[in-house]
C-alpha cells in the first residue's frame, strides 16, 4: 500500500520534471534554457580546460536536437559554442608548450 503510493508520487514527479524540461529546452522558455546551459558549458570549459573536451561532446547533441526540433537559431549558438571551445583549448594548450 504505502510502496505503491510513493511510486505514485515518484512519477508524478517525474512527470512534471519533464514537462519543465521540455519547456525550458524546447518551448517557450528555450531561450532562457540555452542561456543557462551556455553559462554551465562555459563556466565549465573555463575553470578546467580539459572539461572542454568533454563539453563539446554535449554542445554538438544539443546542436543537432535544436535543429531537428526546429529551433535553428539555438543550435546555431550550439555551434558557435562548440566553435570557441575548440579555440579555447587550443589556446590553452600551445600556452603549456
Amino acid at each position: 500500500m504505502i510502496l505503491s503510493f510513493l511510486i505514485g508520487i515518484l512519477l508524478s514527479v517525474l512527470t512534471d520534471m519533464n514537462e519543465v524540461a521540455t519547456a525550458l529546452f524546447f518551448g517557450g522558455f528555450s531561450w532562457l534554457g540555452l542561456l543557462i546551459m551556455l553559462m554551465f558549458i562555459v563556466g565549465l570549459t573555463m575553470a578546467w580546460k580539459y572539461m572542454g573536451l568533454l563539453m563539446l561532446v554535449p554542445t554538438v547533441i544539443f546542436a543537432t536536437v535544436y535543429f531537428t526540433n526546429g529551433l535553428g537559431w539555438h543550435g546555431f549558438v550550439m555551434l558557435l559554442t562548440g566553435i570557441f571551445i575548440l579555440v579555447h583549448v587550443g589556446m590553452e594548450g600551445k600556452k603549456e608548450r
